[in-house]
């Protein structure tokens, strides 16, 4: 079923993970695309660019298409999703990416999209507002989510051309997200745009922590996207460059980094460079396997666009001879049917990997939020009751399992705020990684004692309930009021009790003054 964006994206950020966002370039892409979607029983966000419209509209040069090749692609693309997603059992969600204009929106809205993108990131600040504010009044009526962009990422990547970055400022996002309005906003925090990304590549997932924290400070319901975040699979560049191809300083950004942030806010993962690398090295391994293929009537010209530039990784650079099946799915023959296979095979290799990772987070928090919700506290400590388990520890177990989840949570912000002002160590070499280790030691520690600090507070105000509850029983019933004083005695167990305390509190003071 085809969904507003928005929906998808409040699912990721509520259990804490990163779904991705995959280009389509054509109507079979879409197709392979939705299917490994199913397969996986995940929700889908499929994305047409600006470009990509133009191309699927039968524009060649695509990156100066004009607005009419965008309307006629943007209506293909959208019956392609329709087609294959209309009736399916996950949502799926429609996006344009890097919509440029307000015509260009129009025409995704008209088209069938569910989502738009409207970026102004190489505006004035207040110039790309307006704008946003714009889309934001023209798409919302329809349903249609909106996501705007601030910050420039470096890189080259459709109508997406700089050399530098400039980060997003997470105070000026808040700003940006009260008066326009928008869904969902890119921001820009060390991600690059292309293949080159450049080796190592570090992400500031500070800047992702302190946006999301000032948006919930301000109570604001917006969702962080994360564009330029192809993983650029070595073993897509090195078959490729095997087979004929001179891809240089091709990186990606680590998939350990992509499943970081989707624990520090970031919701949606833009991934379109990884789909083109796949689709690339499967075409070239099928005319080295099949090699009477390059000589093909239907397919033959394809191959010879395709050896033409060995640094192009783009098909819509090398399709120019089959248009009709990349843009309407039609299949005249057998030769023409193995290179569909080929890309679409390239669309499921590359998203499913990036799937699973993200349905690994999902699955984990949706297993915790079943476990926390499903049983009774009270049920609980009756059960351990019945095992034996003393009433005191029963009480305990059970208080503790109310209040764990919301522990979990508060302990998590506690730590990411402290990792947010400290300054790590370098993680080079043996004796760098000690030092990291040590650090996050210690960071936890500290983040500790607040938890424990604000769980007491909890504690407290738990128990004072209950004492005047005891002691308006007490006033007015002399026999309770006896009991009562009779257990104001010290025993072993309470001296026992505090020099166990005391002692557990000075070596936490001592290993957190050493680390």
């Amino acid at each position: 079923m085809l969904v507003p964006m928005r929906a998808i994206l409040a699912a990721a950020d509520k259990y804490r993970y990163g779904q991705g966002a995959f280009n389509m370039n054509s109507v079979g892409q879409i197709e392979a695309a939705v299917r490994i979607h199913e397969l996986l029983h995940s929700g889908a966000i499929l994305q047409g660019a600006e470009a990509s419209n133009a191309f699927m509209g039968g524009e060649l040069d695509f990156m100066h298409g004009t607005l009419e090749a965008k309307k006629v692609g943007a209506k293909r693309i959208g019956d392609a999703v329709k087609k294959y997603g209309a009736d399916s059992p996950v949502p799926i969600a429609l996006h344009l990416d890097h919509g440029k204009s307000i015509e260009s929106v129009k025409a995704c809205i008209d088209g069938g999209y569910t989502s738009v993108m409207i970026d102004g990131s190489s505006l004035p600040y207040e110039q790309n507002v307006e704008l946003t504010r714009e889309v934001v009044k023209l798409a919302h009526p329809y349903g249609v989510s909106v996501e705007g962009e601030l910050g420039v990422l470096a890189g080259v990547e459709d109508h997406v051309f700089s050399a530098t970055s400039t980060y997003t400022n997470p105070m000026q996002a808040v700003d940006f997200f009260k008066k326009t309005g928008c869904d969902a906003l890119a921001i820009s925090y060390g991600t690059c745009h292309g293949a080159n990304k450049g080796k190592d590549t570090k992400i500031r997932r500070e800047i992702a922590i302190a946006t999301k924290e000032c948006m919930l400070h301000e109570g604001i319901e917006g969702y962080l996207v994360s564009h330029g975040s192809s993983t650029v699979p070595q073993e897509y560049v090195q078959g490729i460059n095997a087979l004929g191809g001179q891809l240089e300083n091709a990186f990606g950004i680590d998939v350990a980094q992509l499943v970081d942030v989707a624990h520090c806010g970031i919701n949606k993962i833009n991934v379109d460079t990884d789909i083109r690398l796949a689709c690339t090295r499967n075409l070239l391994e099928l005319f080295e396997n099949e090699p009477e293929l390059r000589e093909s009537a239907s397919i033959g010209r394809l191959y010879k666009d395709l050896k033409k530039n060995p640094k192009n990784f783009d098909p819509r650079n090398y399709v120019a001879s089959i248009m009709d099946t990349i843009t309407l799915g039609t299949v005249p023959d057998a030769h023409v049917q193995k290179v569909v296979d080929c890309m679409k095979d390239g669309v499921t290799e590359s998203i499913a990997p990036l799937l699973v990772l993200s349905l690994k987070v999902a699955t984990c928090s949706l297993a915790s939020v079943t476990v926390f919700s499903g049983l009774d506290p009270d049920k609980l400590s009756n059960g351990l009751m019945w095992y034996g388990c003393p009433e005191r520890l029963s009480f305990s177990i059970s208080y503790a399992y109310r209040v764990l989840p919301m522990l979990m949570e508060e302990f998590q912000n506690i730590l990411l705020s402290f990792r947010l002002r400290g300054n790590p160590p370098s993680r080079e070499g043996l004796w760098g990684k000690v030092k990291y280790l040590f650090y996050q030691v210690k960071v936890v520690m500290h983040a500790f004692y607040p938890l424990m600090l604000n769980t007491a507070k909890r504690s407290r105000t738990t128990v004072e309930a209950l004492e005047i509850r005891g002691y308006r029983n007490a006033a007015a019933n002399k026999a309770v009021k006896r009991m009562k004083l009779a257990t104001l005695k010290v025993s072993t167990n309470d001296l026992l009790f505090l020099a166990i305390s005391l002692l557990w509190i000075s070596l936490a003071i001592l290993l957190s003054t050493l680390i």
